[in-house]
């Protein structure tokens, strides 16, 4: 597995990185790009046509209009009590010489009173002393909408920025912190996932050369979840899930009971992961098998055409034997007219012939399978002659071209070592597929001695 990272179609192959340090160049192996949002063609700058617009470019002026709003409206506390000194005759005291420093000594002494003596003495019938307070209504509206602004731009809710309460009757808040997290959760993998990806892949590589670790591991990154449920809404989610698991397992039963799955099958997809999809092993399970190298064959414990045990009547007549694994006759690896083919003397049919497969488990199958075997691999162009073709492929006996064998579980598997045609399915129960083994889309052709030599290890390993 090589690093997983992007299309670098139409990306710098090189950077020049200024720096403190120097300037240098960089070949792009050896960075980790990491750029804020795209912006339009024809941007002012353009450096930000690449890198984006910088975060604090962006939400520069809200911050300046929210500090400066904040800054004046404590001046504006500073000023909104203003003291007012009435004198009688005070212009025609300022006009005579020495007047102005006269009314300033006077504005003094009073002050000085009410700084130290908390108190001011004035003529009763000349001098009058009083406060003017000024109304600042408004200017709470003018801060919190510089605030919405600010927490607008910035992506971050107001009860995170600046701590306060979720405004409005009966707001809990719940969903600006979930619009958050949603805004940081797209961060995550837009921005570091990549980034995080290519630096563990690095480090797993380096950890295998230096011998720290013997290979690297087959890992998931996820991050840690932002959002801390509550007990009652961890309860929540759990009897969710566990609603969930029932209905799977449920649904798992019924398709085994249809024997449209092996009970192995479902043990398998328990064994892979805590949680399986029921689709999921119905896909695997209709995958083509040969086209892997046989490795998702299902188990055998019979070989040939012998039905499981099940379909076997008790009577005298119904005994068969079983073919040898040396290839000898009965294997069905002797081709028609060789002299060696299996005599149909030497061995009897079973007494309860296994019914043939009614069709595949559903329209949409038949369909995905008719269109990439039957139309590309056999020249099929009917979805009904393509089935027929399976189900009457899958029915024949063993011998001669044709080899297989059925499992433990009913499945029956047939392979025609001449032309490589290959079906598996149930009997009286679904097809899984029919195909040409080791179909090679260039030529156009099978490799027959690959798909026989595949055939041969799974048949003999019992996979």
């Amino acid at each position: 597995n090589g690093p997983r990272r992007k299309s670098k179609f139409g990306m710098p192959q090189y950077y020049q990185v200024s720096s403190v340090y120097g300037s240098f160049t960089v070949h792009e192996s050896r960075c980790l790009v990491f750029r804020n949002g795209t912006l339009p063609e024809y941007t002012m700058l353009p450096e930000y046509r690449f890198w984006g617009m910088p975060e604090f470019a962006r939400i520069r002026r809200a911050m300046r209009e929210v500090s400066t709003s904040h800054s004046n409206a404590t001046k504006l506390m500073e000023r909104m009590v203003q003291a007012i000194y009435k004198q009688k005759d005070l212009a025609s005291t300022l006009q005579m010489e020495g007047g102005e420093d006269a009314v300033m000594q006077r504005l003094r002494l009073i002050d000085q009173a009410r700084s130290f003596l908390s108190m001011i003495a004035i003529d009763a019938e000349g001098e009058e002393f009083d406060f003017k307070t000024f109304q600042l209504s408004g200017v709470k509206d003018i801060l919190d909408a510089n605030c919405s602004i600010l927490s607008a731009v910035t992506n971050i809710p107001q009860t995170i920025l600046f701590g306060r309460s979720p405004a409005g009757e009966n707001s809990t808040g719940d969903s600006d912190l979930e619009n958050y997290y949603n805004y940081i959760e797209r961060i995550q993998k837009m921005m570091l996932r990549d980034n995080l990806l290519t630096v563990l892949d690095v480090a797993f590589r380096a950890g295998v050369s230096n011998g720290d670790i013997d290979q690297i591991p087959d890992y998931k990154l996820t991050f840690d979840p932002l959002w801390s449920l509550s007990e009652v809404d961890q309860a929540n989610v759990d009897q969710a899930k566990a609603a969930t698991a029932l209905t799977r397992a449920q649904t798992a039963q019924l398709y085994v009971d249809m024997q449209v799955l092996d009970p192995s099958e479902v043990r398998k997809g328990l064994a892979s992961t805590d949680e399986f999809n029921i689709e999921e092993l119905l896909d695997s399970q209709n995958t083509d098998p040969l086209d892997w190298g046989m490795e998702s064959l299902p188990e055998s414990g019979f070989q040939g055409d012998i039905p499981p045990k099940s379909l076997i009547s008790s009577g005298e007549n119904s005994i068969i034997k079983e073919r040898n694994e040396d290839g000898g006759p009965g294997s069905g690896r002797y081709p028609k007219g060789s002299g060696e083919e299996e005599s149909s003397e030497n061995s009897e049919p079973p007494a309860d012939k296994p019914k043939p497969c009614t069709g595949f488990a559903s329209p949409q199958k038949l369909k995905a399978h008719a269109d990439k075997h039957g139309k590309k691999e056999m020249g099929i162009d009917s979805e009904t002659e393509y089935l027929q073709k399976a189900i009457n492929f899958l029915n024949q006996p063993c011998g001669g071209d044709i080899d297989g064998y059925t499992t433990e579980s009913g499945k029956v598997v047939r392979f025609n070592r001449v032309t490589t045609e290959y079906a598996a399915g149930r009997p009286g129960g679904a097809v899984n597929t029919y195909m040409l083994a080791k179909f090679n889309n260039k030529t156009g052709k099978p490799n027959i001695e690959l798909a026989n030599k595949y055939f041969d290890n799974c048949k003999k390993e019992g996979r």
